[in-house]
């Protein structure tokens, strides 16, 4: 005797309905609760199998900071949602599994987990040459969508993320269903419904190699040419790129006409309509969009890479990166021809620098565009707890199996273990963002497998072999200026420029700063460029301003004092101290910045706006520099 049916949706706005045995009966919609329970709802159903740490349905439900009875409200929102995962009369579904909470769901009862099935069907099908077979099953993948992910509930940073992950899966979706379709002969079919998507993203390579294939075999060689032409201009302006070399050699074939590209006959095969991509596909993101173009990284003598795009993000996802990001052009592209070598799969870089030079930033730009060289996607995994304090092995390992798998994490003593063998598995991009030492880092570390790594830290991390280091510093005066421009006006800081030349340098160029000093300004329409200079040249005030929202500079400094050992903060401390009245002469103190290079709380430099010994190549950023000064006052008074 069959039995109703719990069905959950969040390809569109999140539904929750019982469907009753029986065909014909209409499904009765269940009552998901108000708004901060859907959230949590939401994000379990996103990591279905999964466990959720209980501080990140925290940060989901209350991004904005969480109320003193945060876990309590979680607790009887959990309670509200068992009783309505329980309607069809299977309960058991939602269960707390230290140190969060699981949500098991079958692929009958979540529209996204039938999603995945039928998508990874139609890709498996694609790779074995079965065209028709991975249409048909990437069409009712994609005929499951409703409008864009989780449209209701990204107003929670960590929901939005979700739903651009969603994004980046139902767009490798639509480039297998075109792929087939071309294989299949369908080009005109295939240049109606792409036109869309190419609007919605432009930078996205192989969805563009698709459109030039189908123009040049419908007999529209000159149009293709311009295509190309267009997306190479549009590289050039937005990212500073060229396109790959698989759409370099793919050009030069339509511009020769190579018989080897003229297509397949024409066949009666499963017609392309009836899935249309128009608005109903929005851009993931400006970056998530961007970072589509380093397909270019694939080897273009395997024509599988292609295809590989089609798996981006399917294991855990990035955050959003920075939609203004700045300069570091030339560390950019070193990482990228690093990372992005098909001649060793497996590959270790560390971006290293001083609080607030953007070594995130940097990181997590990287990976938005590695992102498609990897089949299994990439994940970040923050090494750091909120208040900068080094997340323990046990956490860190239970937070990633979540991931990578989510159906099983074993008990602590055999995590470690559990991750290096899945990890040597997956072709995935790993960021190990705000590694505390060699210790915390090295168990995460794969061994074998096709797992790249790009680890963040403010420590040079001498002790890890195999790993190459791009270490970032403070901007140039010029990028510092081009940054506040962005933020704050490009015009505004034009018209003042010599006032904003002192801003920059009152930020000690550091990236961080810089951010939030382009940030208040963009607040402040009202007060002169010249008047917030003369702010942050008050060392009193300096670290006070620098703070606009949840962007701090003196809590980014908190955080990195925390991470560093007492010898490291006695240090720190002593050089603020020896750079004042109480300089203790350049033999004590060469000692000391040398320590403290070790840390990044010093980058070698030509010299620096307080720089106390030349020709000492050490410098300092002013803002560290007064933070430190005030910790010799603070401990003074202990």
């Amino acid at each position: 005797m069959s039995r109703p049916r719990i069905s959950l949706r969040i390809l569109g706005p999140l539904t929750a309905e019982l469907v009753p045995a029986g065909s014909g009966a209409r499904p009765a919609e269940l009552d998901a609760g108000p708004f901060k329970q859907r959230l949590l709802l939401a994000l379990l159903l996103c990591r279905s199998g999964g466990v959720v740490l209980a501080e990140q349905l925290v940060d989901a439900l209350w991004w904005d900071g969480p109320p003193r009875t945060a876990h309590k409200n979680i607790h009887v929102y959990v309670t509200h949602l068992r009783k309505m995962l329980a309607a069809d009369g299977q309960p058991g579904r939602l269960r707390y599994r230290p140190p969060g909470y699981q949500l098991r769901m079958n692929a009958d009862e979540l529209d996204a987990l039938r999603f995945e099935d039928l998508s990874r069907t139609g890709r498996l099908a694609l790779r074995q040459g079965d065209a028709r077979g991975a249409a048909a099953a990437t069409r009712k993948a994609l005929g499951l969508w409703r409008g864009p992910a989780l449209a209701d509930l990204t107003a929670s940073p960590a929901l939005r993320e979700e739903a651009a992950r969603l994004e980046d899966r139902r767009l490798a979706a639509f480039e297998d269903w075109f792929e087939a379709e071309l294989l299949l002969g369908n080009n005109a079919e295939v240049l109606e419904e792409i036109e869309a998507v190419v609007r919605a993203h432009p930078l996205r390579e192989r969805l563009r190699g698709i459109q030039l294939t189908a123009l040049y075999r419908s007999g529209r060689q000159a149009e293709a040419l311009a295509e190309y032409d267009n997306l190479r201009q549009l590289l050039a302006a937005e990212l500073g790129l060229g396109p790959s070399p698989v759409l370099h050699r793919l050009y030069q074939d339509i511009l020769s006409g190579d018989p080897a590209i003229a297509g397949v006959v024409p066949v009666s095969g499963v017609p392309v309509s009836g899935v249309r991509p128009d608005t109903d596909v929005p851009p993931v993101t400006a970056l998530a969009a961007a970072g589509d173009v380093v397909a270019h990284l694939a080897d273009p003598a395997d024509p599988a890479d292609a295809r590989d795009g089609a798996d981006v993000g399917r294991i855990g996802g990035l955050p959003r990166a920075a939609d203004d990001f700045t300069g570091r052009r030339d560390v950019l592209r070193e990482m990228l021809d690093f990372l992005g070598d098909r001649a060793s799969p497996r590959r270790f870089a560390a971006v290293v620098g001083p609080p607030g030079s953007g070594t995130t930033t940097l990181a997590l730009r990287a990976a938005h565009l590695l992102a498609p060289r990897f089949r299994d996607g990439a994940v970040l995994l923050p090494l750091r707890a909120a208040d900068g304090t080094p997340r323990s092995l046990a956490e860190l390992t239970g937070d990633l199996l979540s991931r990578l798998e989510p159906f099983t994490v074993p008990m602590a003593d055999d995590r470690t273990t559990a991750v290096r063998s899945r990890l040597a598995a997956l072709e995935l991009l790993l960021v190990l963002d705000g590694v505390a030492d060699e210790r915390q880092v090295r168990p995460l570390l794969p061994g074998a497998g096709g797992c790249s790594v790009i680890i963040t830290s403010c420590r040079s991390l001498g002790g890890l072999d195999g790993i190459t280091r791009f270490r970032l510093g403070p901007f140039t005066e010029d990028e510092a200026l081009e940054l506040l421009g962005r933020i704050a006006g490009a015009e505004r800081i034009r018209s003042a420029e010599p006032d904003a030349r002192r801003i920059v340098r009152s930020c000690g160029l550091l990236p961080l700063a810089v951010r939030v000093a382009g940030a208040r300004l963009a607040g402040l329409t009202h007060l002169p460029v010249e008047h917030f200079a003369a702010r942050l040249e008050d060392d009193d005030r300096l670290l006070d301003e620098l703070s606009a929202g949840d962007l701090s500079v003196r809590e980014c400094f908190d955080r990195y004092v925390r991470g560093l050992d007492p010898a490291e903060r006695l240090a720190l401390t002593q050089v603020a101290a020896a750079w004042g009245p109480l300089s203790k002469g350049p033999g004590e103190l060469e000692r000391l910045l040398e320590r403290l290079t070790e840390v990044h709380a010093l980058t070698i430099a030509d010299g620096g706006r307080r720089a106390p010994v030349r020709p000492l190549p050490f410098a300092m950023p002013a803002p560290l520099w007064l933070y430190a000064q005030q910790l010799v006052t603070a401990d003074a008074r202990c």
